[in-house]
């Protein structure tokens, strides 16, 4: 028989199942812990190397493109030749002007095509020549006078030609002096610059044409 004083130290039964459910629990949570821990890690260690495998193709797509790039050859923009091209503005201008005398709108309208043709190759050629922008000029001084002068004799017919063909005139002769030409000069043709070619009105004078040049 255990003595009194030492009975009440002694736990019961139910206390050590009690406690050995308790460690059961703790054990169990403690297994679970570790099984998530193992998961996260895994997972975090998958996301790494993710991200390895996308900054590794990135750059060798980079690689890849920017040798491609080196390799290909230096695209050279053609160069406008600005002489060859007034040299046939001038000779357009001769034969605008007496189409426009002689009234023969199909006459007019293709020489007013292949001016504006020249007029915008040179704007449109990021041409510079002693600091000057002959582009802009170009576009500012020949363009808009012939956008202006195809306008009133779309307007007007050509009973006020000479009035608008001077003002072409004028705005290329300004055009050459902010371009620092001012030395060349164009006034109005006096004389076909061809002796072979016929101005008048004739079987196709009121032909349509097409106003892009094409």
């Amino acid at each position: 028989m255990i003595p009194a004083k030492f009975s009440s130290e002694i736990p019961s039964l139910g206390d050590l199942v009690q406690a050995s459910n308790a460690c059961i629990f703790v054990d169990r949570i403690k297994l679970l812990s570790m099984r998530y821990l193992s998961i996260l890690l895994s997972c975090i260690a998958i996301l790494l190397c993710l991200i390895l495998v996308y900054n590794h193709d990135d750059v060798s797509e980079g690689k890849i493109s920017t040798e491609s790039e080196e390799n290909q050859p230096e695209v050279i923009p053609e160069k406008v030749e600005v002489v060859a091209v007034m040299g046939r503005l001038q000779v357009y201008a001769n034969k605008l002007y007496f189409a426009g005398k002689e009234e023969n709108k199909a006459l007019y309208q293709f020489y007013l095509n292949e001016l504006r043709e020249g007029m915008a190759e040179v704007a449109a050629g990021k041409v510079t020549m002693d600091g000057v922008d002959l582009s802009m000029n170009m576009d500012a001084f020949g363009l808009q006078s012939l956008k202006v002068l195809e306008k009133r004799i779309g307007q007007e017919g050509f009973k006020n030609f000479d009035e608008h063909y001077l003002n072409v005139i004028t705005a290329c002769n300004s055009c050459h002096k902010v371009s620092k030409k001012g030395f060349v000069n164009i006034t109005v043709p006096k004389t076909p610059l061809f002796d072979n070619q016929v101005y008048t009105k004739g079987e196709f004078s009121d032909m349509v044409v097409d106003t892009d040049g094409d």
